[in-house]
């Protein structure tokens, strides 16, 4: 299992200047799964997650819808105060369907 990082993005909380860090790690196969690692690091705590997925490549846009959602539906920073290429223009990560209705920004393009 290599669980190098192969992905990684910064938003920044507009006021305090804190970083959110994102992390997607190299996926890789268990029995009959791909899984795919990440790792959100907030300003207080560090979330570490896996999504399996039928191969590598489903296993990656999981992974991505699963930290959309996870940003998107956040208790811990406001997202219309997140940055990531500027403030209110979302954070590029596809969504679910039942959480579309929460894209603000260019994500509403995705």
């Amino acid at each position: 299992m290599n669980q190098d990082i192969v992905a990684h993005r910064e938003l920044t909380e507009a006021d305090s200047g804190e970083k959110i860090i994102i992390e997607i790690l190299r996926p890789y196969l268990q029995d009959d799964n791909a899984i795919c690692d990440y790792n959100i690091k907030w300003p207080n705590k560090i979330e570490h997650g896996s999504v399996s997925g039928i191969d590598e490549v489903q296993a990656i846009s999981l992974c991505l819808q699963r930290i959309g959602a996870i940003i998107y539906t956040n208790k811990i920073v406001d997202i219309n105060r997140l940055i990531w290429l500027e403030q209110g223009g979302g954070f590029g990560f596809f969504l679910p369907k039942t959480l579309r209705d929460l894209y603000i920004g260019d994500d509403k393009n995705l």
